[in-house]
């Protein structure tokens, strides 16, 4: 374990007794999948035991690493510990380190995988992914992953080949008169966004129920197409048919759909009450109006501490925009990363709603309805930008090095919402490239 380095005075005492079973993999084969059938997300269980002192861990790898770059248990460690401290650059440097003297460690090459993927490069991500499905086709966790990268380069086929979809959803079968309950096991962007298609169902005959978290119900009640709303939790009427939506799923079966720019756009609505209230709450302001959402939901590390998450970005990054004559920032923030408001407002003006907002008249109304008095919504990838898609008013996502699969490879619009431009950061952990690009558009487009 980890915590035997702080025990040994000298490098040349590391590693004479522990791990050696992971160094001595033979090459997989198809009928046993060897390791690959314990893979796990977080297979770096190793580490745990030393995760309080994890900086010390590296420490001692490093120095061991500098009387002997060729040793194999401190790379793998070294690999590890980088992956556990989310730096993946580093992580990845190691893992090949480590693969080029034993190719077939598999978790090794899960893990190079993973790390590829958070990088960004997401071609080489899917080779090994491809592999570690040639030693065993049948594990979930890689299978998992790997429908992801085809969905994100529209590979079709070779997504249908492992999602079975043809009994799974009810398209192109006939819905007149059914009444069908749908749920969804996302976010709450995932249910705005699959939205569209109870729509569809609705205008097929159908009676629809959709079964949603609490915080959606007044914004889904804004929806002609949805019949009845029921609170998660909440016992749903008799149904001739019920789906739980997966959103990957979702997007292989309506794939047809995705070829020009939808025309579900706009399915969303705002309160007309609300609407005529911000809008004379903003009658005053002149200027180009930016609605802007800087982070998304925070998730817990492999320590259990809560971080903001990938997609986030500092607020201080957006600065720049305050530069542009004739702009106006306000904020779109709820709960996490509000506290950022207040740490940058001696360096730049950014407009807030106050406490009230989405919360007098519940969880997205105002924001729905002050949405449709901005020039323009600048946004992470979080539920906001569903919401802006969805409503169809111009929206800028900026989403990072490992984008999800919805925003497909290599484009800078959606399918899902023609009035969305994506921008993409290049570098994990930077996003001056990214704020820079978007300072260009902004120009142009306020200064054609």
């Amino acid at each position: 374990m980890l915590h035997s380095f702080v025990c040994f005075s000298h490098p040349q005492q590391l590693f004479t007794s522990h791990g050696k079973e992971l160094l001595n993999q033979s090459k997989p084969s198809r009928s046993d999948g060897n390791l690959i059938t314990k893979l796990n997300e977080k297979d770096i269980d190793f580490l745990y035991p030393f995760q309080s002192k994890i900086d010390e861990a590296i420490t001692h790898l490093n120095y061991a690493l500098a009387c002997n770059s060729k040793n194999q248990e401190a790379l793998i460690h070294r690999a590890n510990a980088s992956f556990f401290e989310r730096d993946y650059a580093q992580a990845a440097f190691y893992y090949r380190a480590f693969l080029s003297v034993h190719p077939y460690h598999i978790r090794a090459q899960f893990n190079l995988s993973k790390s590829l993927n958070e990088l960004g490069y997401f071609d080489e991500s899917q080779q090994i992914l491809e592999t570690l499905a040639g030693y065993n086709p049948t594990i979930t966790i890689v299978k998992k992953k790997i429908v992801l990268h085809y969905l994100r380069n529209q590979q079709w086929d070779k997504a249908a080949q492992i999602y079975s979809v043809d009994h799974w959803w009810w398209y192109n079968r006939n819905m007149k008169n059914k009444c069908i309950l749908i749920s969804h096991d996302g976010g709450y962007g995932d249910v705005i966004q699959f939205m569209r298609y109870v729509k569809r169902l609705h205008n097929a005959g159908a009676y629809t129920v959709v079964k949603t978290p609490k915080v959606l119900i007044q914004l889904l009640s804004l929806c002609p197409f949805i019949d009845e709303i029921v609170p998660l939790g909440n016992t749903p009427p008799a149904t001739d048919e019920q789906y739980t939506i997966s959103t990957p799923r979702l997007a292989l079966i309506m794939r047809d759909t995705l070829a020009k720019p939808s025309e579900d756009v706009p399915y969303m609505h705002a309160h007309k009450k609300l609407v005529t209230y911000w809008k004379k709450y903003l009658s005053t302001d002149t200027n180009f109006k930016i609605g802007l959402c800087w982070q998304s939901s925070t998730m817990k590390d492999l320590l259990g501490n809560i971080i903001n998450g990938p997609r986030g970005i500092p607020l201080n990054n957006f600065a720049p925009l305050c530069t542009i004559p004739n702009v106006n920032l306000y904020s779109l923030q709820k709960i996490t990363g509000t506290d950022q408001l207040q740490n940058n407002k001696d360096n730049f003006t950014i407009h807030d709603f106050g406490p009230n907002f989405d919360v007098t008249h519940g969880s997205f109304m105002d924001t729905a309805a002050v949405m449709q008095h901005m020039d323009l919504i600048i946004t992470v990838d979080t539920s906001i930008a569903h919401l802006a898609g969805a409503l169809g008013v111009p929206v800028w996502i900026i989403v990072p090095t490992a984008s999800d699969f919805r925003w497909f490879k290599n484009r800078d619009d959606s399918p899902w919402y023609p009035t969305m431009r994506v921008f993409r950061q290049t570098m994990l952990g930077t996003w001056n490239d990214v704020v820079t690009k978007i300072i260009n558009a902004l120009k142009q487009k306020i200064q054609p």
